[in-house]
């Protein structure tokens, strides 16, 4: 096998069970034409995945830096094995004059190719503390028109129903 082939190392949008040797510790390192592939699959079909998604009991409020961003009663949970559970507001329920369209997309071969905005207010930013599914896989299809966020300046308020 040539081993002088270039190489890319996996960011947290490539770190996928591939059925490589396990356990997995530290960056996962592809010769350029298996990332190639794998990108290749990811991108041309959703695989299958026990997803579950419910909608969640009450209110969610979304804070970013001591700001209220969100408000809803129509928040959805996201619950996929080996990834934390993850809330997804409706678009509509989110102030959209803090959201800047990112040039960032990942893909994810369960839910599809993931578009972000980064958040903005007057006191701070979050880069790519919001993400979406334009097209999602059908598996995951009630996600579609939600936000979900993710950041160390986003807190949640749960009052329940």
């Amino acid at each position: 096998m040539d081993r002088s082939r270039s190489v890319k190392v996996a960011t947290h949008a490539d770190v996928f069970d591939y059925g490589l040797p396990q356990p997995f510790a530290g960056p996962m390192v592809l010769p350029s034409s298996r990332n190639q592939h794998w990108q290749e699959i990811m991108t041309s079909q959703c695989l299958p995945k026990d997803i579950k998604i419910k909608p969640a009991a009450g209110r969610i409020r979304v804070i970013f830096d001591d700001a209220e961003i969100a408000n809803t009663t129509n928040a959805l949970e996201l619950d996929e094995p080996g990834a934390p559970l993850r809330l997804y507001i409706p678009r509509e329920d989110v102030r959209p004059d803090i959201l800047e369209a990112s040039s960032t997309h990942t893909t994810c071969p369960y839910k599809g190719e993931a578009s972000y905005y980064t958040i903005k207010t007057l006191t701070a930013t979050g880069n790519d503390g919001v993400w979406y599914y334009p097209n999602p896989c059908a598996l995951v299809e009630p996600i579609r028109d939600h936000l979900a966020f993710w950041g160390d300046k986003i807190k949640f308020q749960h009052d329940p129903a």
